[in-house]
């Protein structure tokens, strides 16, 4: 059976672990991922955060604090403290092109094949199967993958790679009234 004696440094022994770990917590200097060093005419996809729009445009310059981008006709400054992930463009490739242009093409095209294939086959009179419906629409999307990827792969498709990859945030909050311990949240 223990003690009060043994139970209270027990009690003591905890505490001092916990406001060791506070205090180590909330007197630490904040540490700020460094974000690479991006040369002028990089393509580049900025995250700012949940509340903000994400950015994609041309790098104009870089200091230490800023980052400039050109976007939509005009020159953004952009503060390196706010800017939570980067992608850069690797340029267009033409197979990955080709491939989504193939993916959208089926899907328009068989779409619209399902709607005028049922509309034609409940005003026909004639003897009808429902595997004339089958046939025709995945006829249509096999045509619509077919130009779709033909369109596509002449288009391209711009590849991203992550560079810079979206912060976590770890806050320490005060615990709820009544409530004995430390509160901790996470923001990504």
């Amino acid at each position: 059976m223990p003690t009060a004696a043994m139970t209270f440094h027990r009690i003591r022994a905890r505490l001092s672990g916990v406001l060791f770990a506070g205090a180590t917590l909330a007197f630490a200097p904040p540490i700020q991922a460094q974000l690479p060093t991006l040369s002028g005419g990089t393509r580049v996809k900025l995250w700012l955060g949940p509340d903000q729009p994400k950015i994609q445009g041309t790098v104009f310059s870089q200091t230490a604090d800023t980052l400039r981008v050109a976007s939509d006709g005009a020159v953004r400054v952009v503060p390196i403290s706010m800017i939570g992930g980067v992608e850069v463009g690797g340029g267009r490739s033409h197979s990955a092109g080709a491939a989504r242009g193939a993916k959208v093409g089926a899907v328009i095209v068989g779409g619209v094949g399902v709607l005028l294939c049922t509309t034609a086959y409940e005003s026909f009179d004639g003897e009808t199967h429902p595997s004339d419906i089958v046939a025709i629409v995945g006829a249509a999307a096999l045509t619509g993958a077919f130009y779709g990827a033909i369109i596509g792969g002449i288009i391209g498709a711009e590849g991203w790679t992550p560079v810079y990859p979206v912060r976590v945030a770890v806050l320490l909050n005060h615990p709820t009234s009544r409530a004995t311990g430390l509160g901790l949240s996470f923001k990504f």
